[in-house]
C-alpha cells in the first residue's frame, strides 16, 4: 500500500512533560509519544522508503510521523484500530503490537484538535536552520520560515579580518535572492523596531544581516550568494565568522531594507 499522501499533524501545544498521559501494556519497549507534535520533516529523497510503513499500512493501521525535538527528527509510529501505537520499526520487527508493548493514548490527545497539512514537497528553510517539506508543517511546529527552499548547509569556515568602518561599498543593490526573503518578511507583521535587511563590509567579505524586528526574533547572517552563516543571537556552535559581532554592525553595515519603507 502506498505512503499515505496526506499526514496528520498535530497542531495543539502540549506543554508539560511527564507520566499521567499514556499507560503501557505488559512491556515498555515503546517510546512515550504522548508530548510529541505530529509533524514531519524533510523527507530522506535519497534513500528507500522504510518497509515498516508499507508494512503497517498493509495490516490496515495508520501511520504517524512525530518530530522529536529531543532527537531532531522524525519518528514514524503506527497507530492500531485501538489507538495504542508503537514504533513503526519495532512494530515491523515483531518487538511490539497491539497489547504488547504498544501505548494507550491519553483522552487529552484522542480528543486534541488536528490540521491537515498536504505531503506535497515545497521546502522552506526554518529560522531554526531545518529544512520542513512546506509552510504549512513549519507553521505547525510554530516555527519562523527564513526563506523558501531547503536550508543551505552552515558554513564553519573561520576567517579573522580587522574590522574596517570603510569597506562597505555604496552599491547597495538587492541580489535576487535576498528579495525572497524580504518578500517574506514583508508578509509578517510589523514589530517594534521594525525588521531589516542590512549589507555589511569586512574587507573582501560581504554579508547580509536580518533582523526580524523583535527582541526575541532570530537574526540570520547570510553569504553574499544567500546561504545561511549563523544565527548571532543563537550562535552555540560558533559557526558565525570570526570577523562578525552584533557590535560591528553599526560600524560595518547599512540598512538596505527595512519594514517601514513603502
Amino acid at each position: 500500500m502506498s505512503f499515505k499522501k496526506y499526514l496528520i499533524i498535530t497542531v495543539i501545544a502540549l506543554t508539560f512533560v511527564g507520566a499521567g498521559c499514556a499507560t503501557t501494556t505488559n512491556n515498555n519497549s515503546a517510546t512515550n509519544t504522548s508530548t510529541i507534535k505530529t509533524v514531519i520533516k524533510k523527507p530522506i529523497s535519497n534513500e528507500p522508503k522504510n518497509p515498516s510503513y508499507d508494512y503497517c499500512e498493509s495490516q490496515g493501521f495508520e501511520i504517524i510521523v512525530r518530530f522529536n525535538k529531543e532527537t531532531s527528527a522524525s519518528e514514524a509510529f503506527c497507530r492500531f484500530a485501538d489507538t495504542t501505537e508503537c514504533l513503526a520499526q519495532d512494530y515491523y520487527d515483531g518487538q511490539c503490537s497491539p497489547g504488547k508493548g504498544a501505548e494507550i493514548v491519553g483522552e487529552a490527545i484522542k480528543n486534541e484538535d488536528y490540521e491537515i497539512c498536504s505531503q506535497e514537497y515545497k521546502p522552506v528553510c526554518g529560522v531554526n536552520g531545518m529544512t520542513f517539506t512546506n509552510d504549512c508543517v513549519a507553521k505547525t511546529q510554530e516555527i519562523k520560515i527564513a526563506y523558501s527552499g531547503e536550508c543551505q548547509a552552515v558554513s564553519k569556515e573561520k576567517v579573522t579580518i580587522t574590522p574596517s568602518k570603510t569597506t562597505v561599498q555604496p552599491n547597495n543593490k538587492i541580489p535576487d535572492w535576498l528579495n525572497l526573503t524580504i518578500s517574506l518578511l514583508k508578509n509578517e507583521a510589523r514589530q517594534t523596531p521594525p525588521a531589516y535587511v542590512a549589507k555589511c563590509g569586512f574587507g573582501d567579505k560581504i554579508v547580509y544581516f536580518e533582523s526580524s524586528g523583535c527582541p526575541d526574533c532570530t537574526t540570520i547572517l547570510y553569504s553574499s550568494a544567500g546561504s545561511v552563516l549563523c544565527y548571532p543571537d543563537n550562535d552555540y556552535n560558533n559557526s558565525c565568522p570570526s570577523y562578525f559581532s552584533k557590535k560591528s554592525i553599526s560600524t560595518n553595515c547599512i540598512k538596505v531594507w527595512t519594514d517601514t519603507d513603502s
